[in-house]
């Protein structure tokens, strides 16, 4: 998104996150609701694990250096964090969305500096209480 304003930049990014965000926010209890039904959840995992992933590869259309986003982008951005730990709150042990989210973080901390520090320690408590071995 380099070289357009900083009002485009965030137009052009809410076109493309809230639908998705949305989507979540419609698939998540049907992912509660049927929770015997493995192969409708497969289908609802995968579908919110390609959302999170789609917010990370969003991500690095921005300029990662100081300065470099505008406070409207990174409110969007925050917001499709806090959506993709609602996310991973409600399936914690999913490998997909736990990949996902992860990749989502590391391209948040490069992007919003220390924007992102309020979010760390839910992000490490859903990703260290549901932790295996491997």
């Amino acid at each position: 998104m380099i070289g357009h304003s900083a009002s485009k930049q965030s137009h052009y990014l809410s076109i493309f996150t809230a639908p998705q965000i949305a989507r979540i926010n419609d698939l998540l209890p049907q992912v509660q609701n049927d929770q015997n039904d493995n192969n409708a959840n497969v289908t609802i995992n995968q579908q919110l694990s390609m959302i999170i992933g789609m917010f990370a590869h969003l991500s690095k259309g921005f300029p990662m250096k100081q300065g470099g986003v505008s406070e409207d982008v990174c409110k969007i951005f925050k917001t499709t964090l806090e959506t993709s730990i609602q996310t991973l709150s409600v399936l914690p042990n999913n490998d997909m969305i736990r990949t996902k989210l992860t990749f989502f973080v590391h391209r948040l901390i490069l992007l919003l500096n220390e924007g992102i520090l309020p979010f760390i320690p839910s992000i490490l408590n859903l990703l260290i209480t549901s932790a295996t071995e491997r």
